[in-house]
């Protein structure tokens, strides 16, 4: 299934320089998808996942969850004077300020920090 990508950023606090997005990894549950944003004279990538609402049948709390502790390990590793930005994932917030967005077709976005060179 092929998502409208540049539709779907624009509900995330992200930067107005769209340039592409393609499908990423091999995962079986969600559709993942990475993009390319032009920031100044560089380019900053992103995450984005339709979460699969039949195999997560509550997203909502699953996106408060992953929220809850994300901001907890950031604060952990900031304590420690670690790099919370290569350390965990960074939700990036809708427009609105939720961690997820809940299209007009009934699918459930989160956008993320690409982190560069980390492998999972």
């Amino acid at each position: 299934m092929k998502h409208e990508l540049k539709e779907i950023v624009k509900h995330f606090q992200l930067p107005n320089d769209f340039l592409e997005a393609a499908p990423y990894g091999s995962g079986h549950i969600n559709d993942t998808y990475a993009s390319r944003f032009g920031v100044g004279p560089g380019v900053v990538r992103y995450i984005h996942q339709r979460i699969n609402h039949t195999v997560f049948t509550a997203p909502e709390k699953l996106m408060e969850n992953i929220a809850r502790v994300t901001f907890h390990a950031r604060k952990q590793i900031l304590a420690r004077g670690g790099d919370p930005q290569r350390e965990t994932l960074t939700l990036i917030p809708t427009v609105d300020g939720k961690s997820f967005y809940h299209s007009p077709a009934g699918d459930y976005w989160r956008t993320y920090v690409f982190i560069e060179g980390a492998q999972t």
